[in-house]
């Protein structure tokens, strides 16, 4: 792999590369920029070619936080030792006005399946999200955000029965920050499922309290 990195300005930076694994011949790309004093933007496109055994890696949480009982589960694969190639693309725009900070992400995931074969399938993946901090004051912060995921599964059915998702999440959170090596956080959650197969339709709330202590 290989590639070049251009920062006309210290606000501005443009970065492509591209390779190849596998047989199959990869590209990315990264693109940052801040639009005045208020706006910045990043935009990004990657390709990656990675065995079953790389994508379970991956998908495992390395931290507790990062286990979220909420958030829908990856698309589905098998240790079959076959190559699939990973494409994404995603934008972000991020705002701050005054002590208002609002930022919208888009996302969009495709994953070819049997590369060797030259049989591939694809699962797809598109979402967007919006969030918002406001301080309340010194002490007291205000979260909330929102998002909209559409998961095809169709390419990886089972018993030829084709599925598709869509999830539906919000959540709304208070920080606490006056203590003066502890941080609380009271949060309310909601996720929802809209799913092909109704078996799969569920919806969950969640109100939680957390701790976190600095050292």
């Amino acid at each position: 792999m290989g590639g070049f990195r251009w920062t006309p300005s210290p606000r501005t930076r443009l970065e492509i590369t591209g390779g190849q694994r596998d047989g199959t011949k990869t590209v990315n790309g990264s693109f940052n920029t801040a639009i005045g004093q208020t706006f910045e933007l990043s935009l990004s496109y990657d390709e990656r070619v990675q065995l079953d055994q790389e994508r379970l890696l991956d998908a495992l949480p390395t931290t507790p936080g990062d286990i979220d009982p909420l958030q829908p589960p990856g698309l589905p694969f098998s240790l079959r030792n076959t190559a699939t190639k990973t494409e994404s693309a995603s934008a972000r725009l991020s705002g701050r006005f005054g002590t208002t900070t609002i930022s919208m992400n888009g996302s969009w995931q495709r994953n070819e399946i049997e590369l060797a074969s030259g049989n591939t399938t694809d699962e797809k993946t598109l979402r967007g999200q919006i969030s918002l901090t406001q301080p309340i004051n010194r002490d007291l912060t205000f979260n909330a955000s929102g998002s909209i995921t559409d998961r095809d599964f169709s390419a990886a059915a089972i018993n030829s029965q084709a599925r598709d998702d869509t999830d539906y999440r919000g959540n709304a959170s208070l920080t606490y920050t006056g203590f003066q090596r502890l941080a609380l956080t009271l949060s309310y959650g909601i996720s929802t499922r809209a799913s092909s197969l109704d078996i799969q339709d569920f919806t969950e709330n969640s109100i939680s309290l957390s701790a976190t202590m600095r050292f």
